[in-house]
């Protein structure tokens, strides 16, 4: 899915999914999690421990690159 500004996209629970900015200017973006609470993958980000695409989680879209979770 492609979204440009002032859009929006729901992505349901226990979703695998990714963003990747495809444009040459910085992204901004906001997240509405609902319930409120911990979320379990921000862990996963800090930590560098999210699941590999292809092998833990489903492959990536054509053109997608993975995440840097590479701590600096």
């Amino acid at each position: 899915m492609e979204l440009r500004t002032g859009q929006a996209a729901y992505i349901p629970p226990h979703v695998f999914h990714q963003l990747t900015n495809t444009g040459a200017a910085p992204l901004r973006m906001i997240y509405c999690y609902g319930p409120a609470g911990d979320v379990a993958h921000w862990r996963q980000e800090l930590d560098g421990t999210l699941p590999l695409a292809g092998k833990e989680a489903p492959p990536l879209p054509t053109g997608a690159r993975p995440q840097c979770t590479e701590k600096p």
